[in-house]
């Protein structure tokens, strides 16, 4: 995986996980995260800080797989 220690609640299934990707990890600090994406990356996202939550993309054909690509840099550079 791109991401190290990611752990995915959207599920992985093509068929059950449609456009959003959610997921967690330990070395991310979700209370920042959200922001550091959108003003450090221009990447906006929603953030569920919570056990079961953790940061939503919603993807759609309008991405391209640059901007995927830049969105999973992103992400590592928080950790």
């Amino acid at each position: 995986k791109a991401v190290p220690n990611v752990k995915f609640v959207t599920p992985e299934e093509k068929e059950l996980s449609l456009g959003v990707v959610i997921f967690s990890a330990p070395e991310i600090d979700l209370g920042n995260a959200g922001n550091d994406l959108y003003e450090k990356h221009d990447i906006g996202c929603a953030v569920f800080n919570r056990p079961d939550g953790g940061i939503r993309f919603s993807p759609n054909i309008y991405n391209s797989m640059e901007e995927i690509d830049r969105a999973v840099f992103a992400v590592k550079s928080l950790a």
